[in-house]
């Protein structure tokens, strides 16, 4: 004979959750309560795990500063000082260190290539540093030794001259002359003088005999070069002599670089 089960089968599915509306059937509203107790709860660890994380960070953080913070004030040296004055040549810096308390200080002048230091007492402290490199910057500084090594007290940024800058060279030497009136009736003169800033402009010569007869000549473009002044062919200066001068302009003014007698 065949039998039949007529038993429901179990259904293969997983139970599903049920929410809070099906939980409260017919108005039990405490298992309701009870699933949203338990979602708040579960959102609530779930907060706490992420932010645990940054809390440590920032107790480690705080740790550390004041590590650092109790580390620099152990290695604070002991003293007082300030740097009252500085002044500087293109060669040395000369300071005014005022000590009011501490022992061991030194004043220390450096930078990238050099290192010069003194000795400071309690009071007034002057002094100069030398032998120094022109247009050079350095840092004078009042140094103290704490507990972990030299220690900064003052410090200022100095920078020395540069080398002064030479005037142009500006002179007038003498003239070296000679007639050769016999042959092309001319006096031949040339200048010897240093003007690198072009201070001199618009020279001349002058050629005036016993009788006050002129014979000049301009020689602006070339100041440097051998100049000529007619004696006989057109001037006609008679004599054996003449007073020979030479003129140029300076600032705006009209000065007398050379005089001399010479023959003509």
């Amino acid at each position: 004979m065949i039998e039949y089960n007529n038993e429901p089968r179990e259904s293969a599915e997983a139970p599903r959750e049920r929410a809070p509306e099906e939980m409260s059937g017919g108005g039990d509203n405490r298992s309701a309560r009870e699933y949203v107790e338990a979602q708040e709860s579960a959102g609530r660890a779930v907060k706490r795990k992420h932010t645990g994380l940054p809390t440590g960070l920032a107790a480690v953080f705080a740790v550390t500063v004041a590590a650092v913070a109790v580390t620099s004030a152990a290695n604070a040296p002991k003293g007082e000082a300030a740097i009252g004055s500085a002044s500087v040549t293109d060669t040395t810096v000369s300071y005014l260190v005022e000590v009011t308390e501490g022992e061991d200080l030194r004043v220390v002048l450096y930078n990238d290539f050099t290192r010069r230091e003194a000795p400071l007492l309690p009071g007034s402290n002057e002094g100069v540093f030398s032998d120094l490199q022109p247009a050079m910057q350095y840092t004078l500084a009042v140094l103290g030794e704490g507990a972990f090594g030299e220690t900064e007290l003052a410090a200022r940024a100095v920078r020395t001259d540069a080398l002064p800058t030479a005037p142009p060279a500006l002179g007038f030497y003498g003239v070296w002359s000679e007639c050769t009136c016999a042959i092309d009736g001319c006096f031949h003169f040339k200048l010897d003088f240093e003007d690198e800033g072009g201070v001199w402009t618009a020279f001349s010569a002058t050629l005036t005999d016993a009788y006050g007869t002129v014979s000049a000549c301009d020689f602006s473009e070339d100041a440097h070069a051998e100049q000529t002044i007619d004696v006989t062919r057109y001037a006609s200066l008679l004599g054996k002599t003449a007073e020979f001068v030479v003129w140029c302009t300076e600032q705006g003014q009209t000065v007398e670089l050379y005089r001399a007698t010479v023959k003509i």
